[in-house]
């Protein structure tokens, strides 16, 4: 995981949009679209910026983003793709501990988000994200909205996820799956507003003052996370957000908060013979294998432990141990080979010719990175070109000038 960067001089304040290269750096300000690739690393947002409605802004893999004191990005209803890769993680943070950038927002509020008023999805993969007031948050009129949030870390924010659409008749949709939070002041943060859907799935969350505090009308599924060393674990205020089931709680200092009195009292036993409460919580030691590193040590009470659905089996040994019952935590279920360097990968088979293009032709539906390399025999050298969602047969194509390449597609999700 990318350690904290070290300080930069000042961060340059402007007024005027700008985004200039110097020197191995980018600095960013104003209006904001486009693709930020990582030979402009670091990209610095020096003042605010936004990506005004119908406007896309791409950040590929092994992009690092500095945000200074106090600096958000807005989104317009527009939209943000951050889809990085277990080797080539996405970085945001500032450039020293000391500071906090404030953060990427919706109408000058909170967080990473997405739009107000439209349906559509932005994705965060593989992303890390340092020393935030609210990382990723969604903030005012965001009814029909969909934000996804996969294998990323939240560390030392004062919330990692922040969330309260206000006045919509469509729900939001807001998806958690297989990230770790750790230091923070509340990983997870749904106060009031709503209507939503929040969706929590083989996370781990470590040493936070709170782990996830819901409220009506949002209403939260936590399954198959970790929460440890948290002040308070889970609170709810209203009716909603009673799905809390195969989880591991241990060493906070409330585990429920608002709950019924059946969530937290051990009475009968889980598929593995540990002692759980009636929604299959247990309260075991998660064994990691270090105060830092969060992979599950063989003897963990957690493995095979989650919910135990097919849609949630483990598929990437390792990380996840045991057989295909999920695992809790963030190296559970069927995404958990976003962790390791390189990833497990089940390739589409492409003819073995040299081409200018190439037709991909998907499976299933779903979100694909394509790749080249310039020869198959011994090691090769494969490069991204690409990623993209499909769900039909795609035909990519090179300018004349290329040179003739192999290519190859994977699915990420």
């Amino acid at each position: 995981m990318e350690k904290t960067r070290l300080a930069v001089a000042a961060i340059l304040g402007c007024v005027l949009a700008f985004t200039i290269p110097l020197h191995a750096q980018t600095i960013i300000s104003g209006n904001i679209s486009g693709t930020w690739s990582p030979s402009g690393n670091p990209y610095i947002v020096s003042d605010n910026a936004t990506v005004q409605g119908g406007q896309t802004l791409t950040i590929q893999p092994g992009v690092v983003v500095w945000l200074g004191a106090g600096v958000s990005i807005t989104v317009m209803v527009g939209n943000i793709q951050a889809i990085g890769t277990p080797s080539q993680r996405i970085i945001f943070q500032s450039p020293s501990s000391s500071q906090h950038w404030n953060e990427i927002n919706l109408d000058n509020s909170d967080g990473i988000i997405s739009s107000g008023g439209s349906t559509f999805t932005n994705r965060f993969t593989c992303c890390d994200f340092l020393y935030a007031t609210n990382a990723i948050s969604m903030y005012g009129n965001g009814g029909g909205s969909t934000v996804e949030i996969r294998n990323c870390s939240f560390s030392n924010c004062v919330s990692g996820i922040y969330s309260t659409i206000q006045g919509v008749a469509v729900p939001a949709r807001l998806l958690i799956k297989n990230c770790i939070f750790s230091g923070n002041g509340t990983a997870v943060f749904l106060p009031q507003g709503g209507p939503g859907t929040a969706t929590m799935i083989n996370n781990t969350v470590v040493n936070c003052a709170v782990g996830v505090n819901a409220t009506d009308p949002w209403d939260a599924q936590i399954e198959s996370c970790i929460f440890k060393g948290c002040t308070s674990a889970v609170t709810v205020s209203g009716s909603l957000s009673r799905t809390v089931s195969d989880n591991d709680f241990f060493g906070n200092g409330t585990n429920f908060v608002g709950y019924p009195s059946s969530y937290g009292n051990p009475i009968i036993l889980n598929r593995n013979g540990t002692p759980c409460d009636l929604l299959l919580n247990i309260f075991q030691d998660p064994q990691f294998v270090s105060a830092t590193d969060f992979h599950l040590q063989g003897t963990s009470p957690c493995i095979d432990a989650g919910e135990g659905s097919a849609a949630n089996f483990d598929n990437s040994f390792p990380p996840s141990l045991g057989n295909v019952t999920n695992d809790i935590g963030a190296y559970g279920g069927p995404n958990a080979g976003q962790w390791l360097v390189p990833a497990p990968s089940s390739f589409l088979t492409l003819a073995a010719a040299r081409y200018i293009g190439v037709t991909i032709n998907p499976p299933s539906a779903g979100h694909y990175e394509l790749d080249y390399a310039s020869a198959l025999a011994g090691t090769n050298n494969w490069i991204q070109i690409t990623n993209m969602d499909l769900s039909a047969p795609f035909l990519y194509t090179e300018p004349a000038s290329a040179p003739a390449r192999f290519y190859r597609a994977e699915k990420l999700y």
